[in-house]
């Protein structure tokens, strides 16, 4: 596995991107005074979107980030790591009680974060098995082109 530095440019910028996408804005969250999710915090998740693209469909695969090869599949990855981390935490800190006939439920979008997981890990798998199924397939062949590559120039 890859360890990141914070202070790369690039990953920062990325890291940037994905605070973009999940719109993780201290002036966006109304109910929290900064941001979700901290950038040291965002950088695990980001190693650990590289690694498990690596490591969990067939072939196993060497990239790093540097030369990871698609921005979407890398950014779907780890906006998952944080909504999975994040819920895990409201979960964690989930309390309900009633005081006075008023029932009160803090910390409670653990359900929430996890539907978002799933919508967006099923697509996140699908472009990551069809990466992997078009990275196997060039490998096979030796990264030799096809003469068919050039069809649609002709026809």
């Amino acid at each position: 596995m890859q360890f990141l530095e914070g202070n790369d440019p690039k990953v920062r910028k990325f890291l940037g991107r994905v605070r973009v996408w999940m719109k993780d804005f201290a002036h966006k969250n109304m109910l929290l005074p900064d941001e979700e999710a901290e950038d040291d915090v965002l950088l695990v998740y980001l190693e650990m979107a590289v690694d498990d693209f690596n490591n969990a469909t067939m072939p196993r695969t060497s990239f790093l980030f540097s030369n990871f090869p698609s921005y979407a599949i890398l950014l779907y990855g780890t906006v998952i790591q944080a909504l999975t981390g994040e819920g895990l935490l409201q979960i964690r800190n989930r309390l309900n009680y009633t005081d006075g006939g008023l029932t009160v439920a803090s910390s409670d979008k653990g359900g929430d974060y996890s539907a978002v997981v799933q919508q967006l890990a099923a697509k996140y798998e699908r472009m990551k098995q069809d990466l992997k199924i078009f990275l196997n397939t060039e490998q096979g062949f030796g990264n030799v082109p096809s003469e068919y590559a050039t069809v649609d120039f002709f026809y």
